[in-house]
Parts: structure tokens; C-alpha cells; sequence
């Protein structure tokens, strides 16, 4: 694969599992782009609802194409850089797409100019799983020195990131014992060593309804886990910070919950009132 200074390939790793019903949509994203020099990778875990038909239609897009059972994501992470030879690898997972046909051509215009610098990114959109309509936006510039770099909810997001393949040399692959936070640790180790750059753009569009958004709690934690080992919080901060948000995020659903009864409640009694006006 090229890795010319001028025209550097990255390398775009995909892993799925029974993702017949995104993947499409997010191949397509890949065989749009007008950067020419991309090796694609698939990584499948073993899926048995036309996943694998799905991607054997792209025989002339994707370069590499494994399916086997794996531990999970980081397993399937890992699986991906151990496959790649790009200067840059990004991960883009199946429910994923990249926003525009330009996303990698804005992402290496930029890591030429800045002289390849150790991770390039962008914004990143969250949609709807299912109408695709925008939820919000992570946009957070991690390249201000002024703000806390990694915090609880905040890391910079994959889906709309490329890593250079020195950041893998210098602090090592993805760790199993992060489970579905293992991208926080991963950035963690050396984002605040090593050279970044920032797109305010959107790159990506990641749609809602992950692994990581179904236990906030367990994410919080892994993430204190993380930000303790690389001694970026103190030992007495990390476990008050935690027990903080722990009766923050207990009061948000008490009050998700009474919203929402509230709101039964009210169409609950327009509906009496409509029966009561016949």
C-alpha cells in the first residue's frame, strides 16, 4: 500500500456482526470517497443474517475480508490494525457512514498540511437508529490545552477520526479490559504527548443505540478506571467525581421517569375530555 508523504493510504477498518440491515449504507459511505488511496477492511464476527452477501458484493472495494468469531470489539479492533498497512487506520463501524463523499479527502488535506500529525478529526454527528434525524453533535476542539482534555463523557470520537500508525507503535493496541470504553483508554494514553489535529467539520454520522449508550454508569467507570491509570486524575478525585455523577445520573432518570408519566398522564386525560365532549 502507498504511504507516500504526498498521497498516504489509510486504512478504513469496519467490523460487524449480524449487521445486514447498516452495513450497506456504510459501504456505500466508503466507495463514494474521492480519495483514492484507501485499503478497506472488513472484519466480520461471524454473522448469519446476510451480512457476508452483503459485503461479497463489494469484492472490488473491500481489500481484506475476514469472518470468524472474535471476544467482542476489541477482539475485532485489534483484528483490523493487525490487517491494516495504511499510515492511518479509522474505524468506522457498520451502523456508521462518513458524511460526504470529501470526509477522508478533508481528513489527509489536513495531515499534510499540519505534517502528520499523530490523530486527525472531525465533528461527529448522532442520528436517529432509525430516521436518521440528528440528535446532536460532538464537536469538543480537544486541541485547546486550556480545557480538561479527557473528562467522564468526552474523548474524541472514532467514527470521525484517523490514527497514525506510530500512535499504535508507541502505546500498544486496544485493551480487552476496557470492554465497550476501550477507545476512551486508547486515546487517553497519548493524546496529551502527542500531536493532534482538529476539524470542525462533520465527518461522520454515527447512528444512536451503541453498546456504550446502554450502561452510562459502566462507561463512567470505565472511564475513571482509565484516566486513574494514566495518573490524569488524582486517586481522590477520580472516586468523587464518580459518586458525584452516579446521583446525577440517578436524578436525571427520576426525572426522565416522571416526565414521562406526566406526559401519559396528559394524554391520558385529553383523551377523557375528547370522550366527555361526545
Amino acid at each position: 500500500m502507498r504511504n507516500h508523504s504526498e498521497n498516504p493510504t489509510i486504512s478504513i477498518v469496519t467490523i460487524c456482526l449480524n449487521s445486514a440491515r447498516f452495513i450497506r449504507h456504510c459501504i456505500n459511505s466508503v466507495k463514494n470517497q474521492t480519495y483514492p488511496h484507501i485499503e478497506y477492511i472488513v472484519v466480520d464476527g461471524g454473522s448469519t443474517d446476510g451480512t457476508l452477501d452483503i459485503v461479497q458484493e463489494y469484492n472490488g472495494l473491500v481489500n481484506k475480508f475476514i469472518s470468524e468469531p472474535d471476544k467482542g470489539i476489541t477482539d475485532a479492533f485489534n483484528k483490523g490494525y493487525l490487517l491494516s498497512s495504511g499510515m492511518y487506520i479509522m474505524y468506522l463501524n457498520s451502523d456508521d457512514m462518513l458524511r460526504d463523499k470529501n470526509s477522508i479527502e478533508t481528513l489527509m488535506q489536513q495531515a499534510i498540511a499540519d505534517r502528520f500529525p499523530s490523530i486527525v478529526y472531525g465533528n461527529c454527528t448522532i442520528i436517529d437508529r432509525d430516521s436518521e434525524e440528528l440528535i446532536f453533535t460532538i464537536r469538543t476542539d480537544f486541541t485547546k490545552r486550556w480545557i480538561p482534555w479527557f473528562h467522564l463523557y468526552h474523548t474524541i470520537p472514532h467514527p470521525s477520526s484517523m490514527t497514525h500508525r506510530r500512535y499504535f507503535e508507541r502505546y500498544g493496541m486496544f485493551d480487552y479490559s476496557f470492554d465497550y470504553a476501550t477507545d476512551y483508554d486508547f486515546f487517553c494514553r497519548g493524546t496529551l504527548k502527542e500531536t493532534i489535529s482538529y476539524i470542525p467539520e462533520t465527518i461522520t454520522d454515527m447512528r444512536y443505540g451503541g453498546i456504550s449508550t446502554k450502561d452510562g454508569l459502566k462507561s463512567v467507570r470505565l472511564n475513571t478506571r482509565s484516566l486513574l491509570k494514566e495518573k490524569q486524575i488524582s486517586p481522590i478525585i477520580g472516586p468523587l467525581m464518580l459518586r458525584v455523577l452516579r446521583i446525577l445520573m440517578k436524578v436525571r432518570s427520576i426525572i426522565k421517569k416522571t416526565l414521562k408519566l406526566n406526559y401519559r398522564r396528559f394524554l391520558s386525560d385529553n383523551d377523557n375530555l375528547e370522550l366527555y365532549k361526545h
